[in-house]
Order: structure tokens, then sequence, then C-alpha cells
């Protein structure tokens, strides 16, 4: 037989846990579209760099940075971006998987895979994978502010996977990363950075530069890998928050399915007690 107190507690509980819930929804929603905010203008920003850059190479035929090379490459190292914080459903297992079975492809094909990552799930997940791991990055242990870390570590980032290109241990870097298409729906998103992927255009207009093509090109490419990875993180940032939404905006409407049960049960339990009580005193006044 049910316990009335100790329904009341359980139905007192679910309703501290529902403003929680209801708490973790709203500030979501609204670091969401704090971040969002941010996604249009950069990736504005990227295309205007590929499109600069696709220019000066397009006029400048006979120099080819080795960077915009496309070439057979067998090194190749996987920057992946996960979330800090859990409480956002599937959103990284997604990715997990499609990067998986990315790099099962390019392992079948005799190619050396190598990873560097960013965030707590990402590093736990990985590590008990036999890939290598050149670097992994997260700022659950640091005080960094979230402009602090997309300046100082993208930029730490950025310098270290073109030192490895130059220096020949990797041939091309992929970003994985999940993609913001809207509130109800993210998905995995992997795209190479390195090499540039070169587009021959038709020139209209030609630029003017003083400094030599090769400082131009150089400074150009390393600023869109370094947008390229900063919008992957803002894309993922904005996701991880509307995945956290959702699931928090479910755990509330269990709350309420869960409120609704329990205060049934306590009426009928309450009526049942009720219903002996005054059964005991007229047996007891017959008696």
């Amino acid at each position: 037989m049910f316990n009335i107190k100790e329904i009341k507690n359980k139905i007192n509980s679910i309703k501290n846990t529902k403003k929680i819930t209801s708490a973790m929804e709203m500030i979501a929603f609204t670091k969401m579209h704090k971040i969002k905010t941010k996604i249009l203008s950069s990736n504005k920003y990227l295309i205007n760099i590929q499109n600069v850059i696709n220019n000066l190479l397009s006029t400048n035929l006979e120099y080819k940075p080795k960077i915009t090379s496309n070439y057979n490459y067998n090194k190749i190292v996987y920057l992946i971006i996960s979330t800090e914080k859990g409480l956002v459903s599937t959103l990284n297992i997604n990715l997990f998987k499609k990067v998986l079975v990315n790099i099962n492809n390019h392992i079948k094909l005799g190619k050396n895979v190598k990873l560097i990552l960013i965030g707590t799930k990402a590093i736990n997940f990985f590590s008990g994978i036999n890939i290598e791991i050149l670097d992994k990055i997260n700022n659950s242990n640091d005080n960094l502010s979230p402009e602090e870390f997309r300046t100082i570590k993208i930029n730490q980032i950025v310098k270290n996977i073109i030192l490895l290109y130059n220096n020949d241990v990797i041939d091309a870097c992929y970003l994985a990363n999940n993609k913001f298409i809207n509130i109800l729906n993210q998905t995995p998103e992997i795209v190479r950075i390195i090499p540039f992927n070169f587009n021959k255009t038709n020139i209209n207009n030609y630029y003017i530069y003083e400094s030599d093509i090769i400082g131009i090109l150089n400074k150009l490419i390393y600023c869109y890998i370094k947008s390229s990875v900063y919008l992957g993180l803002l894309n993922n940032l904005t996701s991880e928050q509307a995945s956290r939404m959702i699931t928090m905006q479910l755990a509330k409407s269990n709350c309420d399915n869960l409120t609704k049960e329990l205060e049934l049960i306590y009426n009928q339990t309450r009526q049942n007690n009720i219903t002996q009580e005054l059964s005991e005193i007229i047996s007891g006044s017959i008696n």
C-alpha cells in the first residue's frame, strides 16, 4: 500500500526538478541565440576569404602554394570538436559515429590517421580508441572565458596544424563538428580544410596588391583555416545549446506526466484511507 507522505515527497521532488529543467532550458535558449548571431557573419567572412584566395590563385597560375595542391594524401588528421558537458541527447554520438566511418574508410585505403580533439566528450571517447592523438584541448580545467578560448586556443590549434603540414607530418586536415541548421536539426559535418580546395574562377576584377603574392596567400590561408575552425566551434556551441534546450523541454514534459500520475495515485490512496477509516468507525459503533 502506498504511503501518502512518501507520495507527497516524490511530487514535491519532481516539481523542484521541473523548476531546475525550466531554468536550464531558458539558459540554453539565451546562449543559443547569442551564439547563433555570430554564425552568419562568420560564414560570410569565410566565403569572402575563399573568394579572394581563388581570385589571387586564378590570376597567378604560375604560383601554386603547397597547401592548395590536391594530390594523393596519405597522412590525415581529424580535428574533432565536441561538447564540454552532457545533457545534449545524441549530439556527440552522431558526430563520433560519422567520424569513425570516415576514419575506417581511410584506414582501409592504407592511410595513416591521427586526431586533434577539442572538448571533454571527444577526449573521453577517442582516448579509448587505438588512434594516435596529436593534441587534445578542453576548456574545463582553466579559467579562460569563451572569447579568450576562441582567440588564444584557436590560434594555437591552427599554428600547430600548419606546422605539422609544413613539416610533412600530415598531408590533409578534416574538421568535424555539428552544424547548426535550426533548433530541431543539428547535423554532423566533416569538411576538409587542408589542402585548400582551389576553384579556378572567371576573373572580372583584378586585385592590386603591394606585397608579394606568397606572403599575402600564406596570410589569407592562415585566416581561412582559423575562420573555418572558429565557425566550426560556433556551430558546435550553438548545436550544443539547442540540443540541451530540447532535452530540458522533454525532461520538463516528463516531470509533468510523472506529477499527474503521482497526484492520481495520491488522491486514490487518500480516498482509500478515508474510506477505510470510515469503515472502522462504523464497525466500531455497531459493535
